[in-house]
C-alpha cells in the first residue's frame, strides 16, 4: 500500500536533506539484522558506525570500562574505574550479576521497575531506566519486566552485543533499497503502492505471508480468522518524536557520536545522535536529531522542549529543521500484553514486531519474525 520502501524506517528527503522519519539504533546483539544486511550488499562494516555502549553524556562517559573487549577486562575496568567508588562499583557488579541471572519468565506480570527495585541499587537506575525507555519506548513503571530482561540479556551476553551501531547512511539505504534490488535481480517482482483488499484470490497462489502492520493484518485476516485479527487489533502503539535541529557556528562537542541525556523533568529526549560525525556529506553538518521515545506531545511541542532541553544543557539553542511525530512507532509492551502467533489460518503467516516475541518492538524484532515464518512454511 505504501508508495516507498521501509515502512516506519524509511528516508524522507527533506529540501537538499535526506533525514529519516525516526531515528534507529542497532546494536552488536542485533545479529540477524546484519546478516541480512550482508547478505543483500550492504556491508556492516561500511553503513554502520560501531562504538561501544559507556553511558556517554554531555559530561562525560559514565561508563568506560564496558568498552572493554573482554568479560575479564571489563571486571577489571570496572574495579578499576576512578569515576565510581567502591561502593558504585559493587553496585553495577551486583546488578551485572542479577541481571545474568535472573531467569525471565518468572517476572511474567511485573514491570520494569519491579526487577530494578529489587536488583539495581539506586546508582545504577537510571542508567538502565534510560535504556528501558529508548528500547521499549516505555517508562520502566510500566515496561514489561520479561521483556526488558530478554532485551538486556540478549545485549549484554557478550562485550560486542551491546556495542551501538548508529547508520552513516539513510534508512531506505541503509536496508529496504538494498533488499528491493536483491530481491528484482533473483526474478521477484516488487510492486509499491498496491493495497490488497480480499485474501481470498490469492489463497489458491500458494502461502500467503502479511509482512505489514498490524492494523492491516487485523483487517485482511478479519474474515479467515477472526480471533487472530482481533488480538492484533488491539496491540496497543506508542508515539515516538525525532526532532533535528542545526547548530549555527560550531557546535557543541560531544565525546561520542550518540549521547544519552541525563534524565530529568526537563529532559524530553533520551538520546541525540551527531547527524554531522556520521554522515559523510559536509552538509550535515551542526545537524544533530533529538528522540523522544514515549512522546507524549504534539510535534511544536516536542521541538519547543527539545530547544529547552538544549537551552538548559549547552547554554544556547539550535533552530529546528525538521520534526517527525509517528503516534504508532511502536508497539508497548506492557505486562500481560497478548501477540498474536504466526499462523494466521490455512495457508496464511503473518511476521512482524507485533508477532509472538520475546523481544519488543525493534527491526531485529520484525527479521527475526520473518525467518521463523520461513522455517515454519518449510517444516509444513
Amino acid at each position: 500500500m505504501a508508495p516507498q520502501l521501509g515502512g516506519r524506517a524509511r528516508q524522507v528527503n527533506w529540501g537538499h536533506l535526506e533525514l529519516d522519519n525516526g531515528q534507529h539504533i542497532l546494536t552488536g546483539a542485533c545479529t540477524h539484522t546484519l546478516s541480512l544486511m550482508s547478505l543483500v550488499g550492504a556491508d556492516p562494516e561500511t553503513v554502520l558506525y560501531r562504538t561501544p555502549l559507556q553511558f556517554t553524556t554531555p559530561s562525560g562517559r559514565m561508563a568506560p570500562w564496558l568498552a572493554h573487549p573482554g568479560r575479564w577486562q571489563r571486571l577489571m575496568g570496572l574495579l578499576s574505574c576512578s569515576m565510581l567508588n567502591w561502593r558504585e562499583r559493587w553496585a553495577w557488579l551486583q546488578c551485572i550479576v542479577q541481571l545474568q541471572w535472573s531467569r525471565p519468565a518468572s517476572w511474567h506480570g511485573k514491570t520494569a521497575a519491579d526487577w530494578l527495585a529489587m536488583n539495581a541499587h539506586w546508582t545504577v537506575q537510571p542508567w538502565l531506566e534510560a535504556l528501558c525507555v529508548s528500547a521499549m519506548n516505555l517508562p520502566a513503571s510500566q515496561a514489561d519486566a520479561t521483556v526488558f530482561l530478554n532485551l538486556m540479556q540478549t545485549s549484554f551476553e557478550s562485550p560486542q552485543a551491546s556495542d551501538l551501531l548508529l547508520p552513516k547512511v539513510s534508512l531506505s539505504e541503509l536496508l529496504p533499497h538494498r533488499a528491493a534490488d536483491w530481491l528484482r535481480a533473483r526474478g521477484a517482482q516488487v510492486q509499491l503502492g498496491q493495497r490488497i483488499t480480499d485474501l481470498n484470490p490469492l489463497l489458491d497462489t500458494g502461502r500467503v505471508v502479511l509482512a505489514c502492520s498490524a492494523q492491516e493484518a487485523a483487517r485482511l485476516s478479519s474474515g479467515l480468522s477472526p480471533e487472530w485479527s482481533d488480538m492484533a487489533q488491539h496491540i496497543e502503539h506508542g508515539p515516538i518524536a525525532t526532532v533535528y535541529t542545526r547548530w549555527s557556528g560550531s557546535a557543541p562537542q560531544l565525546m561520542d557520536p550518540l549521547v544519552i541525556m541525563p534524565p530529568g523533568l526537563d529532559s524530553p529526549a533520551q538520546v541525540v545522535m551527531d547527524l554531522g560525525c556520521l554522515r559523510a556529506s559536509p552538509q550535515y553538518g551542526g545537524i544533530w536529531s533529538w528522540v523522544i521515545s514515549f512522546a507524549q506531545v504534539d510535534r511544536e511541542e516536542a521541538a519547543r522542549l527539545v530547544l529547552q532541553q538544549a537551552q538548559s544543557v549547552w547554554g544556547r539553542q539550535p533552530e529546528v529543521v525538521a520534526c517527525f511525530l509517528d503516534p504508532r512507532a511502536t508497539i508497548l509492551c506492557r505486562p500481560g500484553l497478548k501477540r498474536p502467533g504466526h499462523h494466521v489460518g490455512p495457508g496464511v503467516w503473518a511476521c512482524g514486531d507485533y508477532v509472538e516475541s520475546d523481544l519488543p518492538s525493534t527491526l531485529e524484532g520484525a527479521i527475526r519474525s520473518g525467518l521463523q515464518v520461513i522455517e515454519a512454511i518449510q517444516s509444513h
